[in-house]
């Protein structure tokens, strides 16, 4: 049971996920009162192997996101990993929103402010970092709370993309920079689109 004040302002959506049937219905539409701020709870992950429960508090900067996870996690005896591509950083944390100690009340938070502003950091090692975190929570006997607004974190986890192993090639990414700066990003564009046209689609040439 989630305190109704807690729901206030947000259109709540619950989706429970059991492998690929997923059935979504709104929450508390009473207490609705700006329909614009949405926020997504996501329930039950299959991650590495094994079915586990967690929840997602996904949605845009000062949504209301941190407030919300704190609150779930009060009731739920949950911890919270940020889901956040600038939070991770040390040092930045007025222009992130970094939630701070007194807005975490006492419920711990991971990847949170744990690498310098100069150091590279991928998706992969997002993964891999998120998964260690939800198997100590797990372990614990904890509800693991993802909550943040990197959509390309959140979908990759939630939907059990698995990426390749192959690793960086720091030489060829050069190589593409150079390409790309040279002939512009429509160049890239048609190399993507011979090698998987439907992917392409989907692909705007200056992403």
């Amino acid at each position: 049971t989630i305190d109704k004040k807690a729901l206030k302002g947000y259109n709540i959506v619950v989706t429970w996920s059991d492998e690929l049937f997923v059935q979504t219905y709104p929450v508390e539409q009473d207490y609705i009162n700006n329909p614009s701020n949405t926020l997504i709870l996501q329930i039950t992950l299959k991650h590495i192997m094994q079915k586990i429960n967690l929840v997602a508090v996904i949605g845009p900067t000062a949504s209301g996101k941190t407030d919300l996870a704190v609150a779930l996690a009060e009731r739920l005896n949950g911890e919270v990993i940020s889901c956040d591509s600038m939070q991770i950083y040390k040092t930045m944390d007025i222009a992130t929103a970094k939630p701070t100690p007194a807005e975490m009340e006492g419920v711990p938070h991971h990847l949170i402010g744990f690498l310098p502003p100069e150091s590279p950091f991928s998706l992969a090692e997002y993964l891999r970092l998120t998964g260690e975190a939800i198997e100590g929570i797990v372990s614990r006997g904890n509800l693991p709370i993802l909550c943040g607004g990197t959509g390309l974190y959140a979908d990759t986890l939630l939907r059990g993309i698995r990426l390749s192993e192959s690793g960086e090639d720091p030489a060829y990414r050069a190589e593409l920079q150079a390409l790309a700066d040279a002939e512009g990003g429509g160049k890239l564009k048609e190399m993507l689109t011979a090698c998987d046209p439907d992917y392409a689609a989907g692909v705007h040439e200056n992403n």
